[in-house]
């Protein structure tokens, strides 16, 4: 029997500096591209073609507020999305900045994540298009928006973000 040589080592190193690198690169929401989006901080955040995911949901003011916010880029059939969606209900309080979730389908798994969040943030609908245009590679990703429409911080969302961190890196 033929013992792994030297290329199955280096496989494992390999394997092993990716798996590190992933992890250590994933949530420091402060440096671009990330393993959740290749957006660059400091860019403009480019128009989202956005609706409410239902008739009655979000008003247009709600879709775009004017101050500081948060987008998140969801998917309604993620675990991890589910998770971070209810971490922010229970966080909710005054101090929460406006959060925008955004799916990219309008189904009946979109329209029960609606109903599972409840008031911790608006849900709208933005079409595959939203991947392709803030660059997402995983779900959920968020995006801290300025009231000078640039983008301040890239991350993947967890739903326990510390609102008043968020709002200190929200500079005009």
């Amino acid at each position: 029997m033929r013992r792994p040589g030297w290329r199955g080592a280096l496989v494992f190193l390999a394997l092993t500096i990716i798996t590190v690198a992933n992890f250590t690169l994933r949530d420091d929401g402060k440096s671009a591209p990330t393993l959740a989006s290749t957006f660059t901080v400091g860019d403009p955040m480019p128009p989202l073609k956005i609706r409410p995911l239902t008739s009655g949901g979000a008003s247009a003011a709600a879709l775009a507020p004017a101050g500081c916010h948060v987008v998140v880029v969801f998917a309604s059939s993620c675990k991890h999305c589910h998770i971070a969606a209810a971490r922010a209900k229970l966080r909710q309080s005054d101090r929460n900045l406006p959060t925008i979730w955004v799916s990219h389908t309008d189904d009946e798994a979109a329209l029960a994540f609606e109903r599972d969040l409840g008031d911790a943030g608006v849900v709208a609908y933005g079409g595959p298009e939203v991947f392709r245009k803030l660059k997402v590679n995983a779900v959920p990703t968020a995006f801290l928006v300025t009231p000078a429409r640039r983008v301040a911080r890239v991350w993947v969302y967890t739903g326990e973000e510390d609102p008043a961190e968020l709002e200190a890196a929200c500079v005009p």
